[in-house]
C-alpha cells in the first residue's frame, strides 16, 4: 500500500467531500455541467507546493469547452473562487460569445461551493473582475480574427484593380 504526504491526503479527503457534495448538482445551460475538484497527482505534493486543485465546470458537450471557476491551495488552506462577471468574460474572450450558463444557477452553485469550503476550514475569496494582465494574455494569444485577414485581402485587391487601371489609362 502507497502512503501519501499529509497534503496529497487532504487534497484527496476534499475531493471525496466535494464529490459526494456536488453529485446529483448539473448546472443547466445549452449543454449541462458537472462541477469538479481535480486531485493532486501522486503521493506527495513535495510538501503542499503541489497541492493546488483547480474547480472545473465539465460540460456534457465536450465541443463547450470546460469552464475553471475557481482554485483550491490545500496547503495554505484558502480557496479562490470566479464570480459569475469574471468567468462570463473569460468565456466571452476565449470563445467569442457570452457563457451559456444562466448567472442565477451559477450563483446558488458559488454559494454552495463557498459554503462548502469555508466549513472545511478553508478561507476562500471571491473574485468578481478578470484581470487586466489576463485580459491582455487572452488578447494576445487571440488568433487573427477571419474577417479582419479578407479586409487586407480585399484592400489589396482594390489597389491592385486601381493600379491596373491607371496603368492601361496612361498607356492607352
Amino acid at each position: 500500500m502507497k502512503l501519501r504526504t499529509k497534503f496529497a491526503l487532504r487534497a484527496l479527503e476534499l475531493s471525496k467531500v466535494w464529490q459526494a457534495a456536488f453529485a446529483e448538482t448539473t448546472l443547466g445551460g445549452s449543454s449541462p455541467r458537472r462541477a469538479i475538484l481535480s486531485v493532486p497527482e501522486g503521493q506527495s505534493t513535495a510538501g503542499g507546493a503541489q497541492a493546488h486543485q483547480s474547480i472545473s465546470l465539465v460540460p456534457e458537450d465536450p465541443a463547450k469547452g470546460i469552464l475553471v471557476a475557481g482554485s483550491v491551495d490545500g496547503a495554505g488552506f484558502t480557496a479562490e473562487l470566479r464570480g459569475f462577471a469574471y468567468l462570463n468574460e473569460t468565456h466571452r474572450l476565449r470563445f467569442g460569445r457570452p457563457m451559456d450558463l444562466p448567472a442565477s444557477t451559477y450563483q446558488e452553485f458559488l454559494l454552495a461551493a463557498k459554503n462548502l469550503l469555508e466549513s472545511n476550514g478553508f478561507t476562500v475569496t471571491v473574485v468578481n473582475q478578470l484581470p487586466e494582465a489576463a485580459k491582455r494574455r487572452y488578447q494576445e494569444s487571440k488568433p487573427a480574427d477571419a474577417s479582419s485577414s479578407l479586409k487586407v485581402v480585399l484592400a489589396f485587391l482594390a489597389l491592385a484593380a486601381a493600379a491596373a487601371v491607371m496603368f492601361l489609362l496612361l498607356k492607352g
